[in-house]
């Protein structure tokens, strides 16, 4: 998949965000690090009147996998009190990191929060806790994927999606979980 690709499914993602708003003024929060490319592309793509802030939130440590349990590293930077939250994260695997960062979010006053991400990961026996409302891409959980924001030791943020391996399968649009439990049996189904 090319970076056109990615770039025009975050348009999407803004064109659906900005639909689901119903005339709010949402806050888009970014997860750092990885969602901060994510986050504000996707503010550059809204058309409805936003902020943009950033929360540090991380279950990954030094590792490779989603193994700790999540914990807040940066404060959140603008204040959610009272308003509408759309939570931008890079990748959802088990969706522990979004579930603490939604009640985190909500502890901090947010009136409503939602969640989109460039990846859902799947990852095979292992539910996830939380679905996004709205994801960009699906991947299988093979290969390891960096770029677009996302690490591998810190590095490799920069990297472009149309580098091999990046993305194993594409969805346009989703916002319903019966969808995305549908489309995670074919990823699996075609991983394997």
């Amino acid at each position: 998949i090319s970076e056109q690709d990615v770039k025009e499914r975050l348009r999407e993602m803004a064109e659906d965000i900005a639909a689901m708003s119903a005339g709010e003024s949402p806050v888009i929060v970014g997860v750092l690090n990885g969602a901060a490319y994510i986050a504000t592309d996707i503010s550059r793509f809204l058309s409805i009147r936003h902020q943009l802030g950033f929360v540090g939130v991380s279950s990954y440590g030094d590792s490779k996998t989603a193994e700790h349990d999540p914990t807040v590293t940066n404060d959140l930077s603008c204040s959610v009190s009272g308003k509408e939250v759309w939570l931008v994260e890079d990748i959802v695997e088990t969706g522990a990191t979004i579930r603490d960062a939604v009640q985190y979010l909500l502890f901090k006053g947010a009136k409503q929060v939602h969640v989109c991400c460039l990846l859902r990961k799947v990852l095979p026996n292992r539910p996830c806790v939380i679905e996004p409302q709205i994801i960009c891409l699906i991947v299988p959980h093979e290969p390891f994927v960096v770029g677009c924001g996302l690490d591998l030791d810190k590095f490799f943020r920069e990297r472009k999606p149309d580098t091999r391996p990046f993305l194993l399968a594409c969805v346009r649009r989703i916002h319903l979980i019966e969808a995305v439990e549908d489309i995670v049996e074919l990823v699996l189904r075609d991983a394997d």
